[in-house]
């Protein structure tokens, strides 16, 4: 879990630690042991997460989050475009893009493909647009023109 390209990743590690050694002892014995089999035994998520140190973990993700302008320091929208071929995908995606990034009041990532990049529908990719105001955001999304192989989703819980 650690490992995906997603800034809430590190969150639902810790909460799926902590839920699984919160229920280790409920049972009737009166011996019990976890056992954490990781890559990555030196994160401050496993070993938080392994002592149920809410406090640590809380302190180290708001590090994080505030480092990366994530949320709650910033708000977010995921900005995604599925066409049938990967160059109109990134035609679009390209302009949207140079499009955002004229606005000094967003950071904007550049194009790149979405996590399930191709499906059904054709090949997604993505920009995610950060600002201290979710109105800079709602603001400039109004602005753009109708399209139906766009799609947005404000404050996403997820970047996957």
């Amino acid at each position: 879990g650690l490992s995906l390209p997603d800034y809430s990743a590190e969150e639902k590690t810790f909460h799926l630690l902590t839920q699984v050694i919160g229920r280790v002892g409920r049972g009737h014995l009166d011996t019990a042991e976890v056992f954490v089999q990781t890559y990555q035994p030196d994160s401050e998520v496993i070993k938080a997460g392994i002592t149920s140190d809410y406090q640590r973990f809380y302190h180290y993700a708001t590090k994080r989050r505030k480092k990366g302008s994530f949320p709650p320091y910033y708000y977010l929208a995921k900005l995604t475009v599925t066409y049938k071929t990967e160059k109109t995908t990134v035609k679009y995606i390209k302009s949207y893009y140079q499009t955002f990034s004229k606005n000094p009041q967003l950071k904007v990532t550049k194009p790149s493909p979405a996590f399930h990049e191709h499906g059904k529908r054709g090949y997604t990719w993505q920009i995610i647009i950060r600002a201290k105001s979710r109105l800079n955001i709602l603001k400039s999304l109004s602005d753009l023109p109708h399209n139906p192989n766009l799609r947005f989703t404000i404050d996403p819980p997820s970047l996957l």
